[in-house]
C-alpha cells in the first residue's frame, strides 16, 4: 500500500466559489414538533496515566471470542499523547498498545487488511500511519508532515481507501487514488457524507477543510467544487444529520425523515466560534458561541420519531459538552476540564448510543441517554 502524493492544487479559482450565502436569520423550533429535552446520566468513568488525544467507538472482536466463533462487540479505543493506544471492551478494564512513536492525532476503524476482522489505523505527530491487526502492528508508513485527521472513504461499489490529511496541506490515499492533493496550508477535518447532485441523484463525496475558508468536495481525487464559508471562518469540524426542520422554511416541504437523503444536512464548527450548517451546496449561519469549537458530533436517541431532528453536540474551549436541537441550545454537561475528544457510539452493547468523552486531565466518561427524563 503506497501513498501517492502528486498533484498540486494551491489556491481556489473564483470559478469554483459558490454564491454569497443569505444573510443571518433567526431559527426557532416548529411549535408543531415535540422538543424532546435529552437527559445524559454518567455510567462509568476511567483515568488514564496518559493525556487523552483522540477517541473513537467501534466493534471489534469479543475478549471472550473462540477460534471457532468470532463476536464483535463494541470497544472504546483512545489515543493518546505518549503515542499509547487504550481499548476498553466489555470488561471495560482496558489493553494497551503501543505505537513507539509521536503523538496519536486520528484513529479509523475499518478492514483495510482484508483479513475480515476491524482494523485499528492510526496517524501520529511525527507522520507515521500505523495499521495494528490483533493488537500487532502490521504495517507501518511513514508521510512527509504530522497527521492531522484521517477518515475511510467508500465508494458507491463499496470500495474504499483510507484518506490522510497533514499538517502541510497534503491530502494522501493509500492505495487506490491515483493523484495525491494540496491544499493550503493545513488540513483541518475531513467527513464522507452522501448528497444530492443537481438531478437528485445521491452522490458520495469526500468534504475536506483546510486552513482556508472553504469546504472543498472531492470525487475520485478530484476536486470538484470549494464552497466559501461565511465571515472567512476556519473550519474544525465537520458531521452530517437532519439537525434544522425543513418546513420551517419552506412550507411545501411535508415529511422528511432523518434517514432521507433529501434530509441530510452538514454541520460546521469553527475556529471563531460559529456553527455553520450546509443544505443545497450553500452554507447558512446557524449559532455562535464565544470560544472556538473543536468538534462536533450527531446524537440520535433511539427513541425518536423519524420526522424529529437530530441532537447536535459541540465542544470547544469551554468545560462543558453542549446539546443542541433544532438549532436551540437545550441541555449542557458540567466537566471537570476542557473536553479534548468526543465520539458517540454503543458502548455498554445495549442497543442504544452513548456519550463517550476524554478530558485533559486523562480521564474518560460514559453518559448513557436518560429515557425516564424525557419532557
Amino acid at each position: 500500500m503506497d501513498t501517492l502524493i502528486n498533484t498540486e492544487l494551491r489556491g481556489v479559482d473564483k470559478s469554483s466559489r459558490s454564491h454569497s450565502p443569505p444573510p443571518h436569520f433567526a431559527i426557532r423550533p416548529n411549535k408543531r414538533t415535540r422538543i424532546t429535552l435529552p437527559s445524559f446520566k454518567r455510567l462509568w468513568t476511567r483515568k488514564l496515566a496518559s493525556s487523552v488525544n483522540c477517541l473513537i467507538v467501534g466493534a471489534l472482536p469479543s475478549e471472550r471470542s473462540s477460534k471457532a466463533v468470532i463476536k464483535e462487540t463494541s470497544h472504546i479505543i483512545v489515543g493518546t499523547n505518549e503515542g499509547k493506544i487504550f481499548m476498553f471492551g466489555e470488561d471495560k478494564e482496558g489493553i494497551m498498545m503501543e505505537t513507539k512513536s509521536g503523538p496519536i492525532q486520528s484513529i479509523v476503524l475499518c478492514d483495510i487488511t482484508g483479513f475480515g476482522i476491524p482494523d485499528i489505523i492510526v496517524g501520529d505527530s511525527y507522520g507515521s500511519v500505523m495499521i495494528f491487526e490483533k493488537q500487532q502492528l502490521v504495517v507501518k508508513r511513514e508521510l512527509g508532515a504530522a497527521v492531522k485527521h484521517m477518515t475511510m472513504f467508500r465508494d458507491a461499489v463499496n470500495g474504499h481507501e483510507l484518506v490522510i490529511g497533514d499538517s502541510a496541506g497534503v491530502l494522501s490515499a493509500l492505495t487506490l487514488y491515483q493523484d495525491g492533493m494540496s491544499f493550503d496550508p493545513s488540513i483541518r477535518c475531513m467527513l464522507h457524507v452522501t448528497l444530492l447532485d443537481q438531478f437528485q441523484i445521491p452522490t458520495k463525496f469526500l468534504l475536506v477543510c483546510d486552513r482556508s475558508p472553504y469546504v472543498h468536495l472531492i470525487q475520485s481525487g478530484i476536486r470538484t467544487l470549494s464552497i466559501i464559508v461565511p465571515s472567512s471562518s476556519i473550519a474544525n469540524a465537520m458531521c452530517s444529520g437532519y439537525f434544522r426542520r425543513k418546513d420551517i422554511f419552506d412550507p411545501e416541504v411535508v415529511n422528511i425523515r432523518y434517514d432521507m437523503p433529501s434530509a441530510v444536512q452538514v454541520v460546521l464548527g469553527c475556529e471563531d466560534g460559529n456553527i455553520y450548517i450546509m443544505e443545497d451546496y450553500t452554507i447558512h449561519n446557524m449559532l455562535k458561541m464565544d470560544n472556538p469549537i473543536t468538534d462536533v458530533k450527531r446524537f440520535r436517541p433511539h427513541n425518536l420519531e423519524s420526522t424529529e431532528t437530530d441532537f447536535l453536540v459541540c465542544i470547544g474551549h469551554f468545560n462543558e459538552v453542549r446539546i443542541f436541537k433544532d438549532c436551540e441550545p437545550l441541555r449542557s454537561i458540567i466537566t471537570d476540564d476542557l473536553v479534548s475528544a468526543i465520539d458517540i457510539g454503543d458502548a455498554n452493547n445495549d442497543g442504544r448510543p452513548e456519550l463517550i468523552i476524554g478530558m485533559l486531565n486523562n480521564t474518560i466518561e460514559v453518559y448513557g441517554y436518560d429515557d425516564e427524563n424525557d419532557a
